[in-house]
Order: structure tokens, then C-alpha cells, then sequence
């Protein structure tokens, strides 16, 4: 009987710790969370040129649009906003036809740049290239 209780303690015990954790980062809810590795998907996809600039844009622009109908962000949700904006701003620079001047100063190294300040939030893998 007391061994039964011991096993039945430290599964109760298991479950609330490990069990129904928040696995993602920052406690950060799992819909921004996945819509962030999915900003991280894009991003890599633009950089390893499969696919182009404007699908690119396109895609952050939607993705930015869904992260920011979550209306209220905790902390770590702001700055997956901030980011996936501010990628979504450089690409709508990068591929402006009135912004000739200003493509010389966004790079994809910029791009990549960002890209590893939200891997860093989302607790991902930089990237070197």
C-alpha cells in the first residue's frame, strides 16, 4: 500500500511539473510561437533562394498580420512582433522600385541579421550564412 502511494505521489508530481509545462520559450503562447518558426522558415527559404523576394514579403507580411491579431503580448511575444516587422519592412525596402537608393542599404546580411535575433527569442539555431 505505501508503495502504491509513493508511485501515485510522484506521478501526481511528474505531471504538474514536467507534464503540463510550457515548453515554449519565455512562456510565450504556442500559436506565436509556431507562427515565429514559421517566420524563421520563410526567412531561410528567401535566403537560401528558394524563393524570391516578393513571395518572401508576401509571406512575412501574412505571418505579421496573424502574429499581430493576438492583440495583447507578453514580453517575449512583443519582441517576436518587433522582429518579424521589422524583417517584414526590410524585405518591402529590399523590393521597393522608388527605394533604388535605399537597397544598397538593406543586405541580405541585415535579413540574416534579424533572422538570429528571432532564433535567439525562439531559442533556436543561428545561422552563419
Amino acid at each position: 500500500m505505501r508503495k502504491n502511494s509513493v508511485i501515485l505521489f510522484l506521478l501526481i508530481i511528474l505531471l504538474i511539473t514536467g507534464g503540463c509545462a510550457d515548453n515554449t520559450p519565455g512562456n510565450m503562447r504556442e500559436g506565436i510561437y509556431k507562427l515565429g518558426m514559421e517566420v524563421l522558415s520563410v526567412v531561410d527559404d528567401f535566403l537560401d533562394e528558394k524563393i524570391s523576394l516578393r513571395e518572401a514579403h508576401t509571406e512575412i507580411d501574412n505571418l505579421s498580420g496573424k502574429i499581430n491579431d493576438f492583440n495583447e503580448f507578453t514580453g517575449t511575444e512583443r519582441l517576436v512582433q518587433v522582429h518579424t516587422s521589422g524583417i517584414g519592412i526590410n524585405l518591402d525596402i529590399m523590393q521597393s522600385d522608388d527605394g533604388v537608393e535605399m537597397i544598397s542599404l538593406i543586405s541580405n546580411e541585415d535579413i540574416l541579421e534579424q533572422r538570429n535575433r528571432l532564433a535567439e527569442i525562439l531559442e533556436e539555431p543561428v545561422r552563419k550564412n
